[in-house]
């Protein structure tokens, strides 16, 4: 964005209020500002964060079967969320002006945006299904009893929360030196601060226990056996870490 003033024969008037940048750079031409009240200049609204990751990762898949009488195996573990989307970075900012007149300040806030939320991991996989029961054998000789069904795998731990997004860089800032007394006197306010990282994302689920396994027949020549207990269920996943926060702008001052 361009804003300029013949330095010789025009006064550039800021009344009170604030303009948004949306990101967009920032030049500034003129010999003198008058600010009728404090004139704010920001690359990016208030507090402005990434959108959050939306949805959850992958479940795990779930548990192997067990053999004969065995328990099933455990569910997998859920996939790790994505990362956060990062903050939006702000454009450079370059004033050229002369001298700065009337009651109130101009502030330059051309700080980075934030990161966003990561994604929430994962459910944890499905236990698997208990191994099935032997069965009686009612044969002459060999007369085994029936035996219980295996007990259900335990479900898979929840995936871990994503990382949250990473905040943006402050953006830079270039003014000429007739503008140093006026940071000093407090009437330009200039910042390049970063953005924060985002949040991490939310745990995943447990996963569901495991079935248990069919219990052996009896046969004709006596009781069944019993079916197997169900698995235990899962844990819940971990949570996602905050993503690193952005680097300060750099501001300096040209002769020009």
């Amino acid at each position: 964005m361009f804003i300029t003033a013949d330095p010789i024969d025009e006064i550039l008037v800021f009344p009170s209020g604030e303009l948004v940048l949306d990101g967009k750079a920032l030049n500034i031409n003129a010999g003198k500002v008058e600010l009728q009240g404090d004139f704010s200049i920001r690359a990016f609204p208030e507090g402005k964060t990434a959108p959050a990751k939306q949805g959850e990762a992958a479940p795990g898949p779930k548990g192997g079967g067990g053999a004969k009488e065995s328990q099933g195996a455990t569910g997998p573990t859920g996939a790790t969320g994505a990362t956060g989307e990062p903050g939006a970075k702000a454009g450079v900012a370059r004033l050229r002006i002369s001298e700065l007149i009337g009651p109130g300040r101009l502030l330059v806030l051309n700080n980075g945006g934030n990161g966003g939320k990561g994604q929430m991991g994962g459910t944890g996989g499905m236990g698997g299904d208990g191994g099935p029961g032997h069965n009686r054998r009612c044969s002459i000789g060999h007369r085994d009893s029936p035996r219980n069904g295996g007990k259900g795998g335990t479900g898979g731990k929840g995936g871990t929360g994503g990382t949250g997004g990473p905040g943006a860089d402050g953006g830079a800032i270039i003014h000429n030196e007739k503008l140093t007394k006026f940071l000093e006197s407090g009437k330009l306010v200039l910042t390049s601060s970063p953005g924060k990282g985002g949040d991490g994302g939310e745990r995943g689920k447990a996963g569901t226990r495991g079935v248990g396994g069919i219990r052996g027949e009896g046969g004709n020549c006596g009781g069944p056996a019993e079916a197997g207990p169900p698995g235990d269920p899962g844990t819940i996943g971990d949570p996602g870490s905050k993503g690193p926060d952005g680097v300060q702008g750099v501001i300096t001052s040209t002769k020009h």
